[in-house]
């Protein structure tokens, strides 16, 4: 309910002041009649922008619905994704540097910073005087 409830001061808002509305979501339940206007992104790129209605069909057989387009989309993003894993992988590999010695490199200062500790500080409790 508040959910809907957003989305239709969101259209009235917009209506209302000729705004743009960004919403980014994985829930397309009820979405069908509300965006006026679609971006795809594919790997970091454009790939469509523009009205809801001339946005390609990505399944012919599908309800037409913005679910179903989304989802033909991301499957054909998957499948093409896994043509080129494979055809990656059938590369020979060409192995180098076969009699060179491996030289590990020097093991970072210990900085007191936890393992977990993804920003790289001591965390809070390193500003407790113990």
């Amino acid at each position: 309910l508040s959910r809907q409830a957003l989305l239709q001061f969101l259209r009235e808002e917009s209506d209302l002041r000729g705004t743009t509305v960004v919403y980014s979501t994985h829930i397309f339940d009820g979405l069908d009649d509300w965006p006026t206007h679609l971006l795809h992104m594919k790997e970091g790129t454009v790939a469509y922008v523009g009205p809801l209605q001339l946005a390609r069909k990505a399944v012919e057989q599908g309800s037409g619905s913005l679910y179903q387009m989304v989802r033909g989309w991301l499957s054909q993003e998957r499948e093409a994704r896994k043509v080129r894993t494979n055809s990656a992988s059938a590369v020979p590999m060409v192995e180098t540097n076969v009699n060179k010695p491996v030289v590990a490199a020097p093991m970072p200062a210990k900085s007191g910073a936890s393992k977990f500790d993804r920003f790289g500080g001591a965390g809070r409790q390193s500003m407790y005087v113990r």
